[in-house]
């Protein structure tokens, strides 16, 4: 065997296509690593907003958010009909 055995027209399809595999996948697991990036950049940014609107709602846990924002909706709308009732009579 001398050097014609590693020229490209004698390297077997499945050698050519061997290398590609391998950068194929290592593309796809770079774009996995900056996914993964990605969502742990977005769950800090809702951790924050999170902190944050507990923090405005008197919130004791994030499982309250939503009850305690109902809350705050209904007095707001109690209210304005209660205003418009003293502003009617």
């Amino acid at each position: 065997m001398g050097l014609e055995s590693t020229h490209p027209a004698n390297v077997s399809s499945h050698d050519q296509t061997g290398g590609m595999a391998n950068e194929d996948e290592g593309d796809e697991l770079q774009r996995l690593r900056d996914t993964v990036e990605s969502m742990g950049r977005r769950i800090a940014e809702l951790e924050d907003r999170q902190s944050k609107t507990m923090a405005l709602l008197n919130s004791p846990s994030p499982e309250k958010i939503d009850h305690d924002l109902r809350n705050v909706i209904n007095e707001l709308v109690l209210l304005r009909k209660v205003l418009e009732q003293e502003e009617g009579a």
